[in-house]
């Protein structure tokens, strides 16, 4: 016989891409052609393509299978008393009734091995359900064996039965063995485990995993769970012996999914239509969500409420976002969509271009700002974006300020917006970064004292339920769960809800007998149901009929298999795509959810891409989004996640790497100042693609970069992976003094993250383990650093007498490290302690050290908090005079540096100063001035503070009233920064308030409320305030003997700090009392 004659490789290369492409051709016109022709085509098609795709050609896969191993119990007697020739010819009847069975349930044979056979169900094409595909196969095998045996005994005098043993995971699929010689297969512990359950398995009986079972356990009667061992397995391995059958099937619960017309939540959408009517109509500022499962509905419901809103407010404005998975750790992600939406800012707008038009608009938003809140307005809005402005303010602010300042421009922008209704949607919150999580968990309580009027905003946010209880999703889902605001649960269809879906979704009623299988397989989950109907649709077991338009049944209904889960539809649809289209649909997963259309182009090496995007965007597998984060880009999402998740799952790990590592480069090469955005995102695909050095290079920048923002979770995230990667590099080696230092350097990242959001715990350990790496460098720098980190530690653990021996150890350090800077941090932190503690002249001393030490190095930051820890002291000794002088001197330097903050403290302390003094006119002048400075920098906790002193002002002035509403205002406002300090003050001062207007009930419990706190926490000082409130309110309601003990016990606490002329105001009360 003559052989063919083989075509060059070229040749043979170039006639498949000619063939991918027509076939990519085709699908993208199916819609044109009908699917006739296509289908028709397609097939002579890929019958060509498979005969010139060699072995080398056949990408290896990740799957999620179904694995059957079959072994034939009497082989050996068969063989020992028969014929080689009669066995063989047993056996091969015997498999080829076996191999039907398999193949009636879309099984594939892998291999025959004597007298055992190994089966795939969903590979190498995914199945939906191939965990019932392979049982429904399993008790057909059995059927079978039955039969057969019984022919055999009639006709041998033997006979033979089967075991079977399922077990379902993930496997690497494709071809195994020699160049010549291979084939396809799959590999992993999966098939192992299924090959041990075969072993374990009783005669005649269908073990499977509790992996298989999981899934049909509505489907199937099973026997109860066992437990064995199972060699290769160091736990026991649970397993269930299947009956049969069930008579009646039960309802299946279906896993989430995505998009499908809005059938079912007309009382929904009537809610949300009234809750933006009352927003209008009330000018107020009203927060809401939709709460469901993936696929449950939510964006639907979304949809059609815009739509509303747009018809019967047409004035209204609509701005919209959404988070993505890899957009979880970009600080102000959704916020930073929602302003380029407000101020109508295009991603490819050059810097200079949308600086402008933030300026601009922000002009035309709000005419009536003085210039310096304008500036921070400009600034916070220029630092969300990631854009540079000449004179930004927020530039001399500290992160956890700017952080501030940031969420009060965003309030305060987003109010003036609202001059006509607003509506803000954001979608996928479950996927929001930290820092934008925070934003709403301060903003809602602040919505809740109504402390924003005349705004008429709804405020809308998409999510999944919360995974993790105290979670900051879970922190905020809860909070928008309270009145006044709304939540609305998602819950599945019911059965006629569903019905009346598939007819939305068909254009008519499909056959009952279907609509039946579909509605018990996906438990009224509307993106479900639209999979399943779209796979159908797709593999022809349901065709319209061109002539009458309905819809037809084209396949026996048992062999239609309904999706067992939305991960093995989507696995199904990815594999009905042409090979090609599928390696550039995997290509994408692995730069994102969001994936961009060059990047992809250049990571595949593809000539042309569009037609498979094409498909793709046909297929409703990712859409084209109108803008894009990367200039000069076109930007693609997948139209869910769980269609990214399963396109990147299939891909094999090394190939995985190698293609992350390419997307971090290509990336890496895009970085400039304006898509400083992509720093996190080149951080995950180095850390992804296994490039240790440069992974931590980039997590340790997208630290950096989070701590700036004050996005502190996010932070230590970055910096905490960043370790476990050089840790990881490092191993069981000594470690390098330049990895030492490179760890320091991230701990210290950590740690500051750490110390700004309340960690402690974590805290001191990794100041722990800092300690010791300091003592190994013998850096005495970082030595000096790390005690003042530690002393920080100490501080706000309210460890006095550490702070003061850390604060020592630092300045030892910085003396021999000569580090006049932190020498003198540790001189002003050790006078700190010591003041805590009301060791007030050691205090002077050290703060007289620090302010000569600061002038002699021009550190005027030294210089002005040595003078404002100065004034402390004078003011809690009651010495007034020195303590002005002060706090005037730390104002003077602080204005003459243009320090903003350090005018807002020394302001405020003034007004205490001032009070005392008896100058109320000054003080409430201060006191104005600071509370305007607060406001401009964001500075909410300090507002709290200086409202409660102008509540003094007033208090003192005979005006109650006024006094009465300041000191409210101060306490919901300290309420909702969870400022507990602050809101003790602001009790105390309500119990003196209202003690005054004769309200002593309501002033025992406000001074109550002061006093349990203020134990608490450990304030000395506090304690003194709110035992006097609590006692003069006791007075009023003539509760004498409670009212002197609560007098005394204030007296014993002032005069043990030295506060002589607090002390006059319980000597008189218990003087009124005797």
């Amino acid at each position: 016989m003559l052989g063919q004659v083989s075509q060059p490789k070229d040749e043979v290369q170039q006639e498949i891409i000619q063939l991918e492409t027509t076939i990519t051709t085709l699908e993208a016109h199916r819609h044109m052609l009908g699917d006739l022709v296509v289908d028709t085509a397609l097939n002579l098609l890929r019958e060509r393509l498979a005969t010139l795709i060699s072995p080398n050609e056949a990408p290896d896969e990740r799957k999620r299978v179904t694995v059957l191993f079959a072994d034939v119990s009497g082989y050996t007697a068969l063989s020992e008393n028969l014929d080689p020739e009669d066995v063989a010819r047993i056996m091969n009847q015997l498999f080829e009734e076996v191999t039907a069975v398999i193949h009636k349930y879309n099984g594939t044979v892998d291999k025959y091995s004597g007298d055992a056979v190994m089966a795939l169900f969903g590979a190498p094409m995914a199945l939906e359900n191939h965990e019932e595909m392979a049982v429904r196969a399993a008790l057909g095998m059995q059927q079978v064996i039955a039969r057969f045996s019984e022919q055999l005994q009639k006709e041998r005098g033997f006979a033979i039965r089967m075991r079977i043993g399922l077990n379902t995971g993930e496997v690497l699929a494709g071809l195994v063995g020699g160049l010549k010689t291979r084939s396809y297969t799959v590999m992993g512990d999966t098939v192992n485990l299924a090959s041990r359950l075969e072993h374990a398995c009783p005669v005649g009986r269908v073990m499977i995993s509790a992996e298989t079972a999981r899934p049909i356990r509505a489907i199937f009667e099973m026997e109860p769970p066992q437990q064995i061992t199972v060699k290769g397995k160091s736990e026991p391995v649970t397993v269930y012996l299947v009956v049969g059958e069930k008579k009646k099937r039960e309802r299946v619960r279906g896993i989430a999914g995505l998009f499908a017309p809005m059938i079912g939540r007309e009382t929904e959408l009537s809610r949300l239509q009234s809750f933006f009517t009352k927003a209008v109509t009330e000018r107020r500022w009203l927060m809401s969500a939709v709460i469901g499962e993936a696929g449950i509905g939510k964006s639907r419901l979304q949809r059609e409420f815009t739509a509303w809103i747009a018809h019967e407010y047409p004035e209204a404005r609509i701005i919209a976002s959404r988070c993505y998975t890899h957009t979880r750790t970009t600080p102000y992600h959704f916020i930073a969509e929602l302003i380029r939406g407000l101020f109508q800012i295009t991603p490819d707008a050059t810097a200079e271009t949308a600086v402008a038009r933030l300026t601009n608009n922000l002009h035309a938003l709000a005419p009536n700002l003085d210039n310096t809140e304008f500036s921070y307005q400009l600034g916070s809005l220029a630092g969300i974006l990631g854009l540079t402005i000449p004179n930004d303010p927020m530039q001399n602010l500290t992160p956890e300020q700017r952080r501030d300042r940031t969420f009060l421009s965003l309030e305060r922008i987003f109010t003036a917006a609202a001059q006509i209704p607003l509506c803000i949607i954001v979608d996928d919150l479950h996927w929001a970064d930290i820092l934008s999580l925070t934003f709403l968990e301060r903003l809602i309580p602040l919505l809740e004292k109504e402390i924003y009027t005349d705004t008429p905003i709804m405020w809308l946010s998409l999510s999944r339920p919360a995974e993790t209880p105290n979670a900051p999703l879970a922190r905020v889902l809860n909070l928008l769960n309270q009145p006044p605001h709304l939540t609305l649960q998602l819950t599945a269809l019911d059965t006629s809800q569903s019905q009346a879906l598939i007819a939305a979704l068909m254009d008519q009623e499909m056959p009952s007998d279907l609509l039946e299988l579909v509605i018990s397989h996906t438990q009224g989950n509307p993106f479900f149901m639209e999979e399943v109907l779209r796979t159908l649709i797709e593999e022809g077991t349901l065709i319209r009929d061109e002539a009458s338009g309905h819809w037809q049944v084209k396949r026996d209904i048992a062999d239609i298999h309904i999706p067992g889960s939305v991960r093995d539809v989507l696995a199904a649809r990815l594999d009905r795509l042409p090979p090609a289209s599928k390696r550039i649909t995997q290509h994408a997963a692995i730069i994102g959810r969001t994936f961009w259309q060059r990047l992809l182009a250049r990571i595949t090496q593809a000539d042309t891409i569009e037609s498979h995007l094409l498909l793709l965007e046909i297929r409703q597998l990712a859409e084209r989004l109108g803008q894009s984060q990367i200039a000069e880009d076109w930007e693609w999402v997948f139209h869910h996640v769980l269609i990214q998740e399963v396109a990147y799952a299939s891909v094999p790990k090394a190939t995985r790497r190698q293609i992350h590592q390419r997307v971090a480069q290509i990336l890496e090469e895009q970085l400039t100042d304006q898509t400083g955005f992509l720093i996190p995102l080149i951080a995950f695909h180095y850390e992804q693609g296994g490039l240790t050095t440069k992974a931590i290079e980039y997590l340790q920048k997208a630290g950096e970069q989070a701590a700036a923002q004050f996005a502190n979770e996010d932070a230590a995230s970055y910096f905490g992976r960043a370790l476990i990667l050089l840790e990881t590099e490092i191993g069981n080696n000594p470690p390098t003094p330049q990895q030492q230092a490179q760890m320091w350097d991230l701990l210290l990242g950590r740690v500051n993250a750490w110390h700004l959001s309340g960690n402690r715990e974590a805290q001191f350990a990794d100041l722990e383990r800092l300690q010791n790496l300091a003592h190994t460098l013998g850096d005495p720098v970082r030595q000096a650093t790390t005690f003042l980190r530690l002393a920080d530690y100490y501080e706000v653990t309210s460890n006095y007498p550490q702070v003061v021996a850390a604060a020592h150890q630092a300045a030892q350090l910085a003396t021999a490290a000569h580090r006049p800077d932190l020498k003198i941090q540790s001189l002003n932190t050790h006078a700190l302690g010591l003041i805590r503690q009301g060791q007030f002249q050691e205090a002077l001393a050290l703060l007289q050290t620090a302010r000569d030490l600061s002038q002699q190095h021009h550190d005027i930051s030294g210089q002005t908090i040595a003078h404002h820890y100065t004034g402390l002291v004078n003011y809690f000794s009651g010495d007034h005079p020195a303590a002005k002088e002060s706090f005037e001197q730390a104002l003077a330097l602080a204005r003459q540096h243009h320090d903003l903050p350090r005018q807002t403290a020394a302001l405020t302390n003034l007004v205490g100063v001032y009070f005392g003094l008896g100058e109320l006119a000054q003080a409430r002048r201060s006191g104005e001035a600071a509370l305007t400075l607060a406001r401009a920098i964001g500075d909410r906790f300090k507002e709290a503070t200086i409202l409660n002193n102008l509540g003094g002002i007033y208090h003192a002035l005979g005006n109650l009233r006024q006094a009465y509403e300041y000191h409210l205002a101060a306490f919901k406002l300290a309420q909702a920064l969870q400022d507990r300090r602050g809101e003790s003050v602001a009790a105390t001062n309500l119990g003196y308030v209202l003690s005054d207007l004769e309200r002593y009930k309501e002033a025992a419990q406000y001074a109550l409320h002061a006093l349990q706190i203020d134990k608490k926490i450990g304030d000395r000082v506090g304690q003194g305030y709110s035992l006097t409130s609590l006692a003069i309110a006791l007075e009023g309601q003539n509760q004498l003997d409670e009212a002197r003990e609560h007098h005394e016990a204030a007296l014993a606490i002032r005069r043990e700090l030295g506060q002589q002329a607090a002390s006059m105001d319980n000597l008189a009360g218990l003087a009124r009392i005797a």
